[in-house]
């Protein structure tokens, strides 16, 4: 009966997770797509399936995962190996672990009572909390700027902003339309791999800094709350950024015949955005206008290559 009872709660944990799991990917997929069909102009030409959502967002993840493995297991090994040496040398200085046990209750101890007789907690806070302020002046608008690009596919590349590798002349709103109507796609990675380092997760680091120093005090929750705000829109914004920087712009190029027609000629072919069961959604790059071509009007169809949507700019 017990093993049972156990494997039902098993099951129902498991589904909870995997419920929650689902959500979180759905939610995120939702934003990345959001962001990029309002960054090439074309949210609310068409909708996504659900099944889209849940995979925007497992991409999403995974990428993030990368990059966050790439940063800190260099990291992890250096402070690993540093702590190990450390380790040894301290053995090695009190002749034994026993007597580096003692010695480290003992400096425990002292920090106990200099902890209680003088009020560092409050200087740590106002410390952090100076520096949460200095670090969302810089970032807050960094994070803002991909969202405000919009309606990319009807812009034209314009020669007013000078390029020198991933540095550009004007805001920082401007360096990121710049960049994806060339086609690069280095320097949009870049911006976000530095948004997701110094902004994110340097916000989650002085989140938790000031979760700890403030355990001891009654206005825990009403000092953690700046903090905890910033925090979230961070978080919140960073699969929108993703969708916008990071999310490539790849298409089929798709070519279509009528009847005994000939397959569309190569500078008539189109971007093939979206597929229903009545019509297709195609963006036509030399015209730039979103086509909707019925599938009663097609009788072939001829995916030539996928590509980049803006490389026939």
């Amino acid at each position: 009966m017990n093993l049972f009872k156990g494997v039902a709660i098993f099951i129902g944990w498991l589904t909870g997770s995997l419920a929650g799991i689902g959500a979180i990917l759905y939610a995120c997929g939702y934003l990345v797509t959001r962001a990029q069909l309002n960054l090439l102009g074309l949210y609310g030409f068409f909708e996504y399936s659900n099944e889209h959502f849940l995979q925007e967002g497992a991409k999403f993840f995974i990428v993030l995962g990368y990059a966050v493995a790439k940063i800190f297991l260099p990291l992890l090994i250096i402070v690993g190996v540093i702590s190990f040496g450390f380790f040894l040398l301290m053995v090695c200085c009190f002749r034994g672990t026993a007597r580096l046990e003692r010695s480290l209750h003992t400096w425990g101890d002292r920090l106990t009572k200099f902890d209680k007789k003088i009020p560092w907690r409050i200087f740590l806070y106002f410390l952090l909390f100076l520096l949460f302020m200095f670090h969302s002046d810089i970032y807050l608008d960094k994070f803002n700027s991909p969202l405000l690009v919009s309606g990319l596919l009807y812009t034209s590349p314009s020669g007013e902003h000078t390029v020198s590798g991933c540095i550009i002349k004007g805001d920082e709103a401007d360096k990121i339309k710049q960049w994806l109507i060339e086609g690069n796609t280095e320097c949009p990675q870049i911006y976000f791999f530095h948004l997701l380092l110094y902004g994110e997760i340097l916000a989650g680091a002085l989140f938790l800094l000031a979760w700890h120093v403030t355990l001891r005090y009654r206005l825990r929750f009403l000092m953690l709350s700046p903090f905890m705000i910033g925090f979230m829109l961070y978080t919140v914004s960073l699969p929108m950024i993703y969708g916008v920087l990071v999310r490539p712009v790849k298409y089929a190029v798709i070519a279509f015949g009528s009847g005994d027609e000939a397959v569309t000629r190569e500078p008539e072919a189109f971007f093939l955005l979206n597929k229903t069961e009545h019509e297709f959604i195609a963006w036509d790059a030399r015209r730039r206008r979103v086509r909707w071509i019925s599938k009663d009007e097609v009788k072939r169809a001829e995916v030539q290559r996928i590509e980049n949507l803006f490389s026939r700019h």
